[in-house]
């Protein structure tokens, strides 16, 4: 996946040559074609459990462990998500931003309750967004440089979706308060 994306998105998704250099030294780690990539694959093509020895070998490249945090590691997933879908708006790739929520959700499996990539965005708030993209960018690199979009907006204050209740200012009703059925 990583050269597709390579080919077609440039430099800012170039992987790291020594995974690349990895699959060329072991072609039997392409996944369903050949039984085993991250995981390993039955004969139907069905997903058996993590391929051990990739791991082995994949740990082998890496000089430390990360001491980074859950959310760290979440956030410079999500923060070059959102860097590529202010790219598909301002290309008009979709007409609206609830298309791109919807397909991130159904094409990708972005967690359903979070609304979307960019629902998340304005839950976190854009000005959050813009700042924890800056400090990504300064520590981790220029593709976490916040796309001209969301810097634009979080000095208007302004979100994807105006329309909906802003999620800092919605009250939440402890589970005590919440009425309870009659039934």
């Amino acid at each position: 996946v990583a050269p597709v994306l390579e080919a077609g998105l440039g430099e800012r998704y170039k992987s790291d040559p020594r995974y690349a250099d990895l699959i060329k030294a072991n072609p039997q780690f392409l996944g369903k074609k050949t039984g085993k990539g991250f995981y390993t694959y039955d004969h139907k093509g069905k997903q058996g459990s993590l391929n051990h020895e990739l791991v082995s070998k994949l740990n082998s490249l890496v000089k430390s462990k990360s001491n980074a945090s859950k959310n760290a590691i979440k956030d410079r997933c999500v923060m070059v998500m959102l860097n590529e879908a202010c790219m598909i708006l301002e290309e008009k790739m979709v007409a609206e931003p609830q298309d791109l929520d919807l397909a991130m959700v159904m094409g990708t499996g972005f967690a359903p309750f979070t609304g979307g990539l960019l629902s998340y965005a304005d839950f976190r708030g854009i000005p959050a967004v813009v700042k924890r993209m800056e400090w990504l960018s300064k520590r981790c690199g220029p593709r976490f440089k916040p796309h001209s979009t969301l810097v634009q907006m979080a000095k208007e204050g302004t979100r994807f979706f105006p329309d909906r209740p802003d999620p800092k200012k919605v009250r939440q009703i402890p589970i005590k308060e919440c009425p309870r059925s009659k039934l």
